[in-house]
């Protein structure tokens, strides 16, 4: 292990695609303690993955833009890719533009991903099908997504199974742009996502599917072998739900051991706590209404929560504005969505969106 190496403050450039395989990086971190990605913006990832992380500990990717890549088919384009064995990580405060999936695990315990903001995620086999995956791969658990904006969420069975992860505060948009018509995506249009051996999964206080816009989820949840209609939950399906369950009382454990309470969805415009369950869910998988932390890792609204317009916490269920803006986001729409260059500097560092204080002007000296 190489320890207490960092790479921050600088620009990354894929010029062109490898051309030789789903193998190279635009950064790569393996066997790396306490080392740290800060402050970079990666353009046009190669093919994998913009940040790469494997056998990576107690190391933090932050305040980063992470732009594009040349090939959004699969295996491709994961923008910060946690692979195989990565422990007590934190992913916070980046953005992440037109990845395939923007922060994947496979096979990861004990890391946090926090306040990152996700847009327009796609890929290129699916262009009209929401993209995002957190577990990708055998077997991530124990891991925090906290006060994330994705379109959707998804632990799904591609590579192996999941478990013990806990969603807290996030906001799930269900909203991608496909790349292909310019439209909105249409497609697998899920909130929560769990997949056949994905079991025992926290989800507290979140808010799923369009706030203050009509939503596009007609059903509250579906189960395997059900329609593939649009809804808030879809639990327990095998193969991305395009083939039937091989086991029936393996799907149905998905839904009998999550555990979730005060999230507002747009399906029943409400915050589901055990006294309100829609009809058919079971009520002993149900928090009884509580008050929920700000936070499941901060002890206070942290310093780099500056732009302006940041609210602490930004994700808040119970409240009449449900949803503000991360800095992530803002950071994004006052910068690179504007044609501005990414600054993070000006972003967390100096007080917020309008930058660094400028110089006085109408000086005047008198030399003797």
């Amino acid at each position: 292990m190489v320890q207490n190496i960092g790479l921050e403050n600088l620009r990354v450039r894929g010029t062109s695609p490898s051309g030789t395989g789903i193998v190279y990086k635009n950064i790569n971190l393996e066997s790396c303690a306490h080392c740290w990605v800060h402050n970079v913006e990666s353009d046009m990832c190669v093919d994998k993955s913009h940040i790469y992380l494997s056998d990576v500990y107690g190391s933090e990717i932050s305040n980063n833009y992470l732009n594009d890549g040349y090939n959004h088919n699969s295996g491709a384009t994961y923008a910060v890719f946690l692979e195989f064995r990565n422990s007590e990580n934190l992913i916070q405060n980046n953005i992440i533009r037109k990845a395939r999936h923007s922060t994947p695990l496979s096979g990861d315990s004990g890391n946090v991903l926090g306040y990152n903001y996700a847009l327009d995620s796609y890929m290129g086999d699916y262009p009209n099908s929401l993209a995002e995956t957190q577990a990708h791969g055998a077997h991530p658990f124990m891991n925090l997504f906290e006060g994330n904006v994705y379109p959707n969420l998804e632990f799904d069975f591609a590579h192996g199974s999941s478990s013990h992860n806990t969603v807290f505060r996030n906001y799930i948009n269900l909203t991608s742009t496909n790349p292909t018509s310019g439209g909105t995506q249409t497609s697998a249009i899920f909130a929560f996502a769990d997949a056949y051996y994905s079991n025992y999964m926290n989800v507290i206080g979140n808010v799923f599917g369009e706030f203050a816009s009509s939503c596009t989820a007609g059903t509250y949840e579906i189960n395997a072998g059900g329609s593939q209609s649009a809804s808030i939950y879809k639990l327990g399906y095998y193969d991305d739900g395009s083939s039937s369950s091989p086991n029936a009382t393996l799907s149905a454990k998905v839904g009998l051991t999550i555990l979730r309470g005060g999230n507002w969805d747009c399906k029943t415009n409400s915050v589901v706590w055990n006294t309100n369950v829609p009809g058919g869910g079971l009520l002993s998988t149900y928090l009884a209404q509580q008050t929920i932390p700000n936070s499941l890792y901060l002890s206070s609204r942290p310093s780099w929560f500056t732009p302006n317009g940041a609210v602490w916490p930004p994700i808040d269920p119970s409240a009449n504005t449900k949803v503000n803006k991360i800095p992530a986001q803002i950071c994004y729409e006052n910068g690179p969505k504007m044609g501005v260059a990414f600054n993070p500097t000006s972003c967390y560092e100096s007080g917020g969106s309008t930058g660094a204080p400028q110089p006085p002007t109408n000086l005047s000296a008198i030399v003797n």
